[in-house]
């Protein structure tokens, strides 16, 4: 992803149009590997070098605030670059320990899984559903493995009365739990009595049972809309045998706790997942094997250069240092949110990207990894592109059921409120999230009012034929740039919290407000000038 942020300042450095090739045709294959490869790895050293703005004013500032930095942030790092390593990444440690710990069951997952696809292929989702279990009693313990088959138990239980409304008032209660701090204390104290790493099994069981509750939420649902289906033909019995077994208690087990995607995501929704499961099985080729290898070898590609970066920039630390956050410049800012934007896109390349090799492998087709967020202006784009799973849930399941966009403007803005308040609930009901949900809902509320404001065809005959190329760019640069600067807002309330968001918000917005009006003032002046000459 990171490759292509830096494309073109790699053309000054590596210029392939002096290579001679006697036959192109037959090396065109061949060049392009080559290509991308070096232009993969001059990316790589673009952001580790200090000479890329941004990044060099956060390698400086790391240098010069190390001794002032919180010094358990920092751990030993790799013996041979003789530094110390941020570690104060909860999620990428947390990560890394799971990772770890599973890993054993992920390799007894792949060849056992393999010999029983071999001959007992139909049977396969019985083993899912066993092996999965087994990996969370061995990594988690009997409790909370329970614990999480209780949940399901209950929303399926509820499901056979077909009705959708109560499904979702049993998720919400489950949800809920999650968030309420009397309610966390008596799951860490029943769930882990006498443990001394109570918080990391609670935050692992945290991720599964929140990831959980979005799969049997979502199964449920399907299973309320077939019964609905089933209802309304004129054969129940018909209509049952086109869905054999689709719907039972194990197929919500194994769908759930499926051990790849259990942990970390990335979320398939149920149809998806149903289809997939009974696919025919697949033959093994040459071409699927490179495929799968070279997977994997991005995959541990960025978790290694991710882990290297973290030895010079420490942009997570100084997040978590006030008195050295306001110290810094402006630019230096800047680049501390840019750092934290683009590895936090890394790491859930990462982080999904294992998961979705090794389902791939059992002919799951999970969701693709984050888009590149450089490339992303709309922050309705974000959603769409980011967690693609998480938004293909919520359209499916909360977005289009409470209105969706083809019925009316008010239609459309209660259900696009309906699912941030959803998001606001599965994140976490904390102050510095409901800043981050809310600056969402603007803005994605004002995208879409503008969006179809000037393809109103009164302002759309303005812009295409009354306006130049140029000025119909610096119209959309003008209208995109309030609602780019509130999603980049937002997302540092999401990452840092509050009290971080509020030095972002007054240093690089309320403190630069001038200049960004400046340059408002400058593009609608220019703007106007032109429509007024074309127009007389």
């Amino acid at each position: 992803m990171l490759a292509f942020q830096v494309t073109k300042t790699t053309k000054n450095i590596f210029n392939f149009t002096d290579i001679k090739i006697l036959d192109f045709q037959e090396n065109y294959n061949y060049i392009r590997c080559i290509d991308f490869y070096i232009k993969a790895i001059s990316a790589a050293l673009k952001l580790i070098l200090p000479r890329n703005g941004h990044f060099e004013n956060v390698w400086t500032a790391s240098k010069e605030n190390a001794d002032k930095l919180i010094a358990s942030d920092f751990a030993a790092g790799w013996s041979f670059l003789n530094r110390n390593k941020d570690i104060s990444e909860i999620e990428w440690g947390y990560w890394q320990n799971w990772f770890f710990e599973v890993l054993p069951f992920l390799c007894g997952h792949l060849i056992i899984g393999k010999l029983i696809e071999w001959k007992f292929y139909q049977i396969r989702k019985y083993f899912y559903t066993c092996f999965s279990l087994i990996t969370l009693i061995s990594v988690l313990g009997f409790r909370p493995s329970l614990f999480l088959i209780f949940k399901c138990a209950v929303c399926y239980a509820v499901s056979l009365l077909g009705s959708s409304a109560l499904v979702w008032v049993i998720s919400f209660t489950f949800l809920t739990c999650l968030n309420l701090d009397f309610t966390v204390a008596l799951m860490k104290l029943f769930m882990f009595p006498g443990r001394p790493d109570v918080e990391i099994r609670y935050y692992f069981l945290m991720m599964i049972l929140s990831l959980a509750n979005l799969r049997y939420t979502g199964f449920c649902l399907e299973r309320c809309n077939w019964m609905k289906e089933s209802q309304e033909k004129t054969s129940v019995k018909n209509s049952n045998e086109e869905h054999p077994m689709k719907f039972g208690f194990i197929d919500l087990l194994c769908y759930t706790t499926y051990l790849p995607l259990c942990f970390s995501g990335p979320l398939i929704n149920y149809n998806e997942f149903k289809e997939q499961i009974n696919s025919p099985k697949e033959g093994w080729s040459v071409s699927r094997l490179w495929r799968h290898s070279l997977s994997f070898l991005r995959i541990g590609f960025w978790a290694l250069f991710f882990d290297f970066v973290l030895h010079y920039f420490y942009f997570t630390s100084l997040a978590y240092h006030l008195t050295v956050i306001q110290s810094l410049s402006q630019w230096t800012l800047v680049g501390i949110g840019y750092c934290q934007g683009q590895f936090f896109m890394v790491k859930y390349i990462i982080m999904w990207g294992v998961s979705s090799c090794i389902a791939q492998l059992d002919q799951f087709k999970p969701p693709k990894g984050p888009k590149c967020i450089s490339h992303i202006y709309l922050y309705s784009e974000m959603w769409r592109y980011f967690d693609r799973g998480l938004y293909s849930f919520m359209k499916r399941y909360i977005y289009v059921p409470a209105g969706g966009s083809r019925n009316g403007n008010f239609q459309q803005l209660f259900a696009s409120a309906v699912s941030f308040i959803y998001i606001f609930f599965w994140h976490g009901m904390t102050e510095h999230l409901f800043i981050w949900t809310a600056l969402n809902f603007l803005v994605v509320s004002m995208e879409s009012l503008a969006g179809k404001t000037l393809f109103h065809p009164f302002m759309a005959n303005i812009w295409t034929k009354k306006m130049s190329a140029q000025n119909v760019r610096r119209l959309h640069s003008l209208l995109a740039l309030p609602t780019l600067l509130a999603s980049c807002i937002a997302i540092f309330y999401f990452m840092n919290g509050k009290e971080v968001g509020n030095i972002f918000l007054n240093r690089l917005i309320l403190e630069a407000w001038n200049g960004i009006s400046t340059c408002n003032y400058q593009a609608l002046k220019t703007t106007v000038a032109d429509i007024a000459s074309r127009l007389n």
